[in-house]
């Protein structure tokens, strides 16, 4: 029974955590728990199916109904976070090589790759050392001060390596796509990225023009491209609303202290299914009553 029950429990703490409404915090405080609620259930979910599978194959309890129903439970998610994985991976090779094939272009002094588009787009695309990608329309229609506005975001999103860490939370989305919240705290993260990449431009450019370019791209932006891998100014409804009210107010560095207690109690508690892996084991050769 410990292997369902191992998968079992899992779960219905992943469940309970991406469950959770959102707590009324400061902006590092909703960083902290927002990835902490997102990456969680995912360590769980992964460190479980993994010692089930390792703990399904030797020893009488792989051909119990319950084991085979764990063991099989196990694998097939992890079959399914794998495809999902390449699956993503392949999407985002996909988008830089097309990116790969458009002109060299100069912004403002910057290069990037020019889509020939009227429409307003300016987003980092990529993984580790992204590229800036802007339209025809968004070199042409915005004045000095906008195109500083919108390049000291997009360096802020570089600065971070946004690109970078959102393809693999973006994995971990598709992976826990099942558990409740999920959709919701990928926005909540998508909106504090931004916020975090606008306290940044804030410091090198004025406020008020960051919030008044970050209106007119949402007017006439063109749709943005998939966010786990592009890092782009846009956004619309309420992330508008709160970018644009967090910019009006007093500035505040991009700063993101962590609590290293904190950070170890949710990890610890991620990688607490492998703990099984020595009691299986000495339950195998008989030295566990």
């Amino acid at each position: 029974m410990i292997h369902p029950a191992l998968l079992l429990l899992a779960i219905l703490i992943g469940w309970s955590l991406r469950a959770r409404p959102r707590p009324a915090s400061d902006w590092s405080g909703r960083w902290q728990s927002a990835l902490a609620r997102f990456l969680t259930p995912f360590g769980l979910l992964l460190t479980s199916a993994l010692t089930l599978v390792w703990m399904g194959t030797p020893g009488a309890a792989a051909w119990q109904w319950q084991g085979q129903l764990a063991y099989g439970a196990a694998g097939l998610w992890l079959g399914f976070a794998l495809l999902c994985g390449l699956v993503h991976t392949w999407r985002c090779a996909r988008t830089i090589e097309l990116i790969c094939h458009l002109p060299v272009a100069t912004i403002a002094g910057e290069r990037g790759r020019l889509i020939d588009a009227p429409g307003l787009y300016i987003a980092q695309v990529g993984f580790w050392r992204p590229q800036l990608v802007f339209s025809r329309g968004l070199s042409e229609c915005l004045r000095g001060d906008q195109l500083a506005a919108v390049l000291a975001h997009e360096q802020a999103h570089c600065h971070y390596r946004d690109p970078f860490w959102f393809f693999w939370l973006g994995w971990v989305r598709r992976a826990t796509f099942f558990y409740p919240g999920t959709e919701a705290l990928w926005q909540e993260l998508l909106l504090l990225r931004e916020l975090r990449a606008d306290r940044r431009a804030a410091l090198h450019v004025d406020s008020l023009s960051l919030a008044e370019t970050l209106l007119l791209l949402a007017r006439s932006a063109s749709a943005p491209a998939e966010p786990a891998f592009a890092a782009t100014m846009y956004s619309a409804g309420a992330r508008l609303g709160e970018r644009v009210d967090a910019l009006l107010a007093a500035p505040q560095p991009p700063s993101l202290p962590l609590c290293p207690l904190s950070w170890a109690g949710w990890l610890l508690l991620g990688l607490l299914p492998l703990a099984t892996w020595p009691l299986h084991t000495l339950a195998i050769h008989g030295l566990c009553p």
